[in-house]
């Protein structure tokens, strides 16, 4: 994320898209579009959310207001309890987040996440879990 300015009287809009498995933009319905949050130190901050894996992870740690500069996210785990936020289907999650700072567009981010279902014996798991046997 590259953040040109202060950020700090603003509001961050947020739109989600599920696709098919293919990810073809002709397959796309949006699930939220355009939803609009004007408390953003709060919820950036927030643990345990959708987001928290991917802002716990940046380069640099995130302070309210915002400073401006280049914030990577570095060395992010996608664990498996991540994808219990997402509805498990065979689909493609589009996800647009645009930061304003006094009517500016400061910031953009996209992400795309697929999702597919896996059919097969699983694998003996951490302490047996997850085994046909148990």
């Amino acid at each position: 994320m590259k953040l040109r300015f202060m950020f700090s009287r603003g509001y961050m809009t947020f739109s989600f898209l599920k696709c098919d498995s293919s990810g073809n933009p002709s397959t796309c319905e949006y699930r939220v579009k355009d939803y609009r949050n004007s408390e953003v130190c709060k919820y950036v901050m927030m643990k345990n959310q959708a987001w928290s894996v991917f802002t716990e992870h940046f380069d640099k740690p995130l302070v309210c207001p915002l400073k401006p500069g280049d914030y990577n996210v570095v060395r992010c785990p996608i664990k498996p309890d991540f994808l219990r936020l997402f509805p498990v289907s065979d689909a493609v999650w589009k996800v647009n987040i645009w930061d304003f700072d006094k009517g500016v567009a400061i910031s953009c981010v996209d992400v795309e996440i697929q999702i597919k279902p896996f059919f097969g014996e699983r694998n003996k798991g951490l302490y047996g879990i997850g085994t046909k046997n148990n």
